[in-house]
C-alpha cells in the first residue's frame, strides 16, 4: 500500500513538475515567442520607420530634384528671354529695307483717288456752270418731261432740243444766262443729242406719259405716275438748291479763279452727301409728297391709304430710291465727261484746283514712302515734294 500510494505521490509529483516544466517551458516559450514577437514588431516598426524615413527622404530629394529642375528651367527661361532680347535688338539694329513694289502700288493708288477727286470736283463745277439746269434737274411740272401739253391752252409743247432738232449749233449763240465759277457752259450743242434715244432721256415720256384719268387702268396709271413725279420734282428741286448756294460763292468774285476752289474741293462731299440721302432717307419724303401732291382726289388718296396695308405704298417709294440713285450718279459723275470733257479738262486745269490735286498727291506718296521705304529714302522723297509745292505756289503766284 505504502508502495502504491509512494508511486503514486511521485507519479503526482512528476506530472506536477513536469507540468511546472511545462508550463515554465511555456512561459519560457510565451516569453520568447513574445519577445521576438515584440523584437519583431520593433523590427517592423524599425523597418517601417526607416521606410518612412527613407521615402522621407525620398520624397524630398525629388522634391529637391524638382526644384532642381525648376530652377534649370528657371535658368533656361532666363536664358530664352535673353536670347529674344538678344533677337530683339538684332532686329531693331537691323534697318528697313525698300519694299518698291508696295510702294508703286501705294502710288498708283494715289493717282486713282486724285483723279476721282478732281474730275467729281470739276463735275460738281461744271454743274454750276451750265446755263440751262432745268434741262439736267428739271423742277416744273407744267414743262417737259413732266407733260407734253400747255394746260392753260392745251396746245403742244415745242420740242426740248429744237435747235439740235434743227441741226443748228449753238455752240456760240445767244447762250442764256445763268451758270456761274467761269464762263457759262452750253451742253445742248453736243452732238449726243442728234441722237433721239439719248435725247429722249431728257424729254417727255415714260412713265410721264402714262396719265390718263378716262378709264380704270388710266386711274391707277395716273396715280403711280403722280408718285413718280413729284418725287423727282422734289429731290431736283433739293439739289438745284444746293448747286445754287455754292454758285453763289463764286458770284462773290466772278472773274476771280480762286473762288472757283471752293465747289472744287467740297464737290465730291456734296455729291457723297446727295446720294447718300437718297438712299437712306428719300424714300420717306416719297411716302410725304404721295399724299400732299395727289392730283386725283380721295380716290387717289384712298388709294394710297389701301396702298400702306397692302405694300404697294411702301414698295414704290423703296424701288423708285434705287432707280433715283442710279440716275443722279448718271447726271452728276458720267454726264458732264460725256457732254463737255473739254470743258472738265479746264476746270481740272485752273491753276488753283490743280494744285490742290498736286497737294493730295504728294500727300497720298509720302505716306506710302513712309510705309513701305527706308526712312533716308522717304525723307529725301518729302523734301523734294515740299520744295516742288514751294515753286508751285510762286508759280500761282
Amino acid at each position: 500500500m505504502f508502495t502504491d500510494l509512494y508511486t503514486d505521490e511521485t507519479d503526482q509529483n512528476n506530472e506536477t513538475g513536469q507540468n511546472n516544466e511545462t508550463g515554465q517551458n511555456n512561459e519560457t516559450n510565451q516569453n520568447n515567442e513574445t519577445g521576438q514577437n515584440n523584437k519583431t514588431s520593433q523590427n517592423n516598426e524599425t523597418g517601417q520607420n526607416n521606410k518612412t524615413s527613407q521615402n522621407n527622404e525620398t520624397g524630398q530629394n525629388n522634391e529637391t530634384g524638382q526644384n532642381n529642375e525648376t530652377g534649370q528651367n528657371d535658368e533656361t527661361g532666363q536664358n530664352d528671354e535673353t536670347g529674344q532680347n538678344d533677337e530683339t535688338g538684332q532686329k531693331k539694329t537691323t534697318e528697313k529695307k525698300n519694299s518698291w513694289g508696295r510702294f508703286f502700288s501705294g502710288v498708283l493708288v494715289a493717282f486713282i483717288i486724285s483723279f476721282i477727286l478732281g474730275l467729281l470736283g470739276a463735275n460738281f463745277v461744271y454743274l454750276i456752270r451750265v446755263v440751262d439746269l432745268d434741262i439736267l434737274f428739271p423742277v416744273d411740272p407744267s414743262k417737259r418731261p413732266y407733260t407734253n401739253t400747255n394746260k392753260k391752252t392745251g396746245a403742244t409743247l415745242p420740242p426740248m432740243f429744237l435747235n439740235i432738232n434743227k441741226n443748228v449749233e449753238t455752240m456760240n449763240t445767244n447762250l442764256q444766262s445763268g451758270g456761274s465759277c467761269g464762263t457759262p457752259i452750253d451742253f445742248k450743242s453736243n452732238k449726243l443729242f442728234h441722237n433721239k434715244y439719248f435725247s429722249g432721256l431728257f424729254d417727255y415720256g415714260f412713265p410721264y406719259n402714262m396719265e390718263n384719268s378716262e378709264t380704270i387702268t388710266g386711274f391707277f396709271l395716273s396715280w403711280y405716275s403722280n408718285k413718280v413725279k413729284y418725287s423727282n420734282i422734289w429731290l431736283r428741286k433739293l439739289v438745284q438748291s444746293i448747286i445754287g448756294v455754292f454758285g453763289s460763292v463764286c458770284d462773290l468774285e466772278p472773274n476771280s479763279m480762286a473762288y472757283e476752289l471752293v465747289p472744287f474741293i467740297l464737290g465730291p462731299l456734296v455729291m457723297s452727301v446727295i446720294l447718300g440721302v437718297i438712299s437712306v432717307f428719300w424714300w420717306v419724303i416719297t411716302l410725304i409728297s404721295m399724299f400732299v401732291n395727289e392730283n386725283q382726289g380721295w380716290k387717289g388718296i384712298l388709294l394710297s391709304v389701301v396702298g400702306l396695308l397692302f405694300g404697294w405704298s411702301w414698295a414704290i417709294p423703296i424701288g423708285l430710291s434705287f432707280v433715283q440713285i442710279i440716275g443722279m450718279m448718271f447726271t452728276m459723275i458720267l454726264l458732264p465727261p460725256l457732254l463737255n470733257g473739254k470743258d472738265i479738262m479746264k476746270i481740272i486745269g485752273n491753276s488753283f484746283n490743280s494744285f490742290y490735286i498736286l497737294i493730295w498727291l504728294l500727300t497720298m506718296i509720302t505716306i506710302a514712302a513712309f510705309t513701305h521705304l527706308n526712312i533716308v529714302t522717304a525723307v529725301v522723297m518729302t523734301i523734294v515734294f515740299i520744295v516742288s509745292l514751294i515753286s508751285g505756289t510762286r508759280s500761282m503766284s
